[in-house]
C-alpha cells in the first residue's frame, strides 16, 4: 500500500473523518479515540492514494438492536428489504459496512458491541479493518472502475465479478488492518517485553479451522450433490443457482480472510486442505487465479491505477469462478439484456 511516510511534512488532504455513536451506556468510550486515531493513519495513505474526501459513521449495537441497526442502514442505502441475517458460513458477521452515497463518500459502519472493548484485540482488529473498507470503495467509485457496474449483480458473470471482488477486499482490508494494529498496539509477551501486536495474536488458524468445516459441511460433497438434486428433479433450478451462488460468495469471503492470515505468517488454507476434494477439484486453481490479479497491484492501489487493478480483479474472478462452476457442470449463455440460460450437465466428482 501507499506508505504513509512517502510524503512527510506534507499536509494531509484526504480526509476520512468518523461520528461515532453506541446504544448502550456500558459502552467502551476509548473505542471512539481508537477508531479516530486509526482514520488519521488512513486519511494519511488516502492522501497518497489521492482517494477524495470521506465521511464515516461508526454505529455500535448489540444483539438484536445489531440487525435492527444493519437494517436500518441497509433500507436508507438501497431501499433493501430483505431481512439481514448475521449467519454466514464459517461465524457470525460483527460488522457491516454499508455505503449512503453512491460515490461512497459517505459509509455507515454498523459493528456488533456486545463483546466490544479496547482491551480485546479482536475489537480493536475488526475497527481498523472495517474502517479500510471505505478507503477501497471510495477509490474504486472514484477511479471509474465501477461506473459501468451493475447492482445488484443478476448475471452468473456478474455475480462471479462481485464475488473476486469482495474476496479481494476482504483480504485487503484485512492485510491493511494487520499493519494498522502492528504499528498501534502492544502485547505483552511471557518475558515482560511489550512486543507489537501480530495478526495471527489475534486471529490464530481461525479461519483455516473455518474454511476445512466449511468444506466438509457445505463444498464437496455438498455442491455436486446440489447439482445431482436438480438433475433428478429434487431442487428447482433456482433453488440450485442460489446455493451455488451463495455458498461460493461466502467461501471466498472465508478465504480472503484465511489467505491474509497466510501471508502474515500463518498456516496456508489451501496447503493445509489441499487433499480435499473440494479444494482440488473447484476451489484452488479459481482462489489462485484472483489471488495472482491481487498480487499484480499495490494493496491500497493509487487513484491513477485503482481502475486496472479493480478490472483486473473483476476479470480474473468472472473467468475463474466460471470455470469452478463448469467444473460443476454448470455454464451459461448470457444475453444482452441480462437474462441467462443455464446448462447442467454431470458435475466433476
Amino acid at each position: 500500500m501507499p506508505d504513509p511516510d512517502d510524503d512527510e511534512g506534507v499536509e494531509v488532504t484526504s480526509r476520512l473523518t468518523v461520528a461515532s455513536t453506541s446504544n448502550s451506556a456500558e459502552f467502551d468510550s476509548g473505542l471512539h479515540d481508537f477508531s479516530e486515531h486509526i482514520a488519521r493513519v488512513l486519511s494519511k495513505i488516502a492522501t497518497n492514494a489521492g482517494m477524495s474526501d470521506t465521511q464515516v459513521e461508526l454505529v455500535w449495537a448489540s444483539g438484536e438492536s445489531f440487525v435492527a441497526a444493519v437494517q436500518e442502514a441497509l433500507l436508507e442505502s438501497d431501499g433493501d428489504a430483505r431481512p439481514f441475517d448475521a449467519e454466514r458460513l464459517g461465524g457470525q458477521v460483527q460488522a457491516k459496512n454499508i455505503p449512503l452515497a453512491t460515490d461512497g463518500s459517505l459509509v455507515r459502519i454498523v459493528l456488533d458491541s456486545t463483546y466490544a472493548s479496547t482491551g480485546n484485540p479482536l475489537t480493536l482488529f475488526v475497527v481498523a479493518h472495517e474502517l479500510v473498507h471505505p478507503v477501497l470503495n471510495r477509490l474504486a467509485h472514484q477511479s471509474g472502475a465501477l461506473a459501468d457496474v451493475e447492482f445488484p449483480s443478476l448475471t452468473p458473470a456478474e455475480q462471479a465479478r462481485s464475488i473476486a471482488r469482495g474476496a479481494a477486499d476482504e483480504y485487503r482490508a484485512d492485510r491493511v488492518a494487520a499493519a494498522l494494529l502492528e504499528s498501534t498496539c502492544t502485547v505483552t509477551s511471557a518475558g515482560g517485553e511489550p512486543t507489537p501486536l501480530d495478526i495471527n495474536d489475534v486471529l490464530g488458524d481461525t479461519y483455516c479451522l473455518q474454511f476445512a468445516e466449511v468444506l466438509d459441511s457445505h463444498v464437496w460433497p455438498g455442491w455436486p450433490n446440489a447439482v445431482t438434486a436438480y438433475r433428478d428433479h429434487r431442487l428447482s433450478l433456482d433453488g440450485l443457482l442460489r446455493r451455488i451462488v451463495e455458498d461460493t460468495d461466502q467461501t471466498m469471503t472465508l478465504l480472503g480472510h484465511a489467505q491474509a492470515t497466510t501471508d502474515e505468517g500463518g498456516t496456508d488454507p489451501l496447503v493445509d486442505s489441499g487433499s480435499h476434494r473440494g479444494v482440488s477439484l473447484y476451489i484452488a486453481d479459481a482462489w489462485n487465479s484472483i489471488m495472482d490479479a491481487v498480487h499484480a497491484w499495490p494493496i491500497i492501489p493509487r487513484a491513477s491505477e485503482a481502475a486496472q487493478a479493480f478490472e483486473g480483479i473483476s476479470e480474473a474472478g468472472e473467468a475463474a469462478i466460471l470455470d469452478m462452476w463448469a467444473k460443476l457442470g454448470l455454464t451459461f449463455e448470457i444475453y444482452p439484456d441480462r437474462s441467462y440460460y443455464a446448462h447442467v450437465t454431470d458435475p466433476q466428482q
